[in-house]
């Protein structure tokens, strides 16, 4: 026997039915939504909660800090083909248009292939400025150039300064495996100077101190006097000076002895001497008996190759004696008194030295 369903039932499951497909798509439309969000970035959002929009003057009450959770990746990357990708500008006393941190690594890096890396301008400061408390406030590297290199229209292309009074510290310092410091004066430059020092307190403080052996390939000025520094065999603790002779003209002298044999003696120029003097010029020998009896001695004749002695024949005219030998040297021929072409001028002016330079520390961000 089949029984029928009554209208009120067919209703009622009609109801269930459509109940049950507008919850299924309630969760679809929900799953979609969530979905959405999460393949979706969230709006940038300044650190008072206001948003972050590119184009316009964004003004926050704290420091923004967009940060990567992936160390190889960056937390911000901005690319401008023809422009500048980032710029910061600040106009506070003391504010700073872009700071980077790192605890390890570098906090700010620039690249580049055909220019400069990081290139900075000023008008009145610093176009870079480094500091550091521990490490170099700059560091270099370079493979096959110059690790800094620094240059100015009119005024110092390098300038080191060091406020330290003690423990060797300089404002200038270079160590090399060949060379530790080079200065050269570019071809054309009348009057310059290649290497500059000086002191400006006087007294025992020295321009320069050179600790080792010095070649000079040029004329050397002394407008001064000069001195060997020797320790005294008696007590090696102490230095004293021992003065140079000075002679206008450019003399060599050479110190000898020799003896008579029936009054006369005829002796040899050094050979090792006379390689290093113009003997054709003239020279001069002085003569020291070595006996009283032998009461005068004389030069009789000279050559470019040896000299006679004689003794005056009235005493001894047999004993030795001691020559000294001076003649000029063979590769200078100035007059007497001849001023250097090099010291016709005044020395030269350092270049201006501004004060030393007081840096304000860089203020520490303190990261939400």
């Amino acid at each position: 026997m089949t029984v029928g369903r009554s209208e009120t039932q067919v209703a009622s499951k009609s109801k269930r039915d459509m109940g049950r497909r507008g919850l299924l798509a309630a969760v679809a439309g929900l799953a979609a939504a969530t979905t959405a969000k999460l393949l979706t970035p969230s709006r940038a959002e300044a650190t008072d909660g206001q948003p972050l929009v590119v184009g316009v003057t964004n003004t926050a009450s704290g420091a923004t800090v967009l940060l990567s959770g992936n160390g190889a990746l960056a937390g911000l990357q901005v690319s401008a083909p023809n422009g500048q990708a980032l710029r910061g500008t600040t106009g506070g006393q003391g504010a700073i248009g872009v700071l980077g941190e790192s605890t390890l690594f570098d906090a700010v890096r620039g690249q580049g292939n055909q220019g400069n890396g990081v290139a900075g301008l000023s008008s009145a400061g610093f176009g870079v400025l480094g500091q550091s408390t521990g490490g170099a406030g700059i560091g270099g590297l370079s493979t096959n150039n110059s690790a800094i290199f620094g240059t100015s229209s009119n005024n110092n292309g390098l300038l080191g300064q060091s406020g330290a009074t003690g423990g060797g510290a300089a404002g200038v310092f270079g160590s090399g495996a060949n060379i530790g410091v080079r200065a050269r004066l570019d071809a054309g430059t009348a009057g310059g100077t290649a290497l500059f020092a000086e002191s400006q307190q006087g007294g025992a403080t020295l321009a320069a101190r050179l600790d080792g052996n010095v070649q000079i390939n040029g004329n050397l000025v002394v407008a001064g006097t000069k001195s060997r520094g020797v320790r005294p065999r008696s007590n090696q603790s102490v230095l004293r000076q021992m003065y140079a002779v000075e002679s206008p003209e450019n003399w060599f002298e050479d110190f000898g002895e020799s003896r008579l044999v029936n009054g006369r003696a005829v002796v040899s120029v050094p050979i090792d001497f006379a390689d290093y003097v113009d003997l054709q010029r003239g020279y001069h020998v002085f003569l020291q008996a070595h006996a009283a009896d032998i009461e005068a001695l004389a030069v009789t004749s000279r050559t470019p190759t040896s000299f006679v002695v004689e003794a005056n024949g009235k005493g001894q005219v047999e004993g030795s004696f001691s020559y000294r030998i001076v003649a000029r040297a063979y590769d200078v021929t100035g007059r007497l008194l001849t001023v250097p072409e090099s010291a016709t001028r005044d020395m030269p002016a350092p270049p201006p030295i501004p004060q030393m330079l007081k840096l304000e520390p860089v203020p520490t961000t303190n990261h939400p």
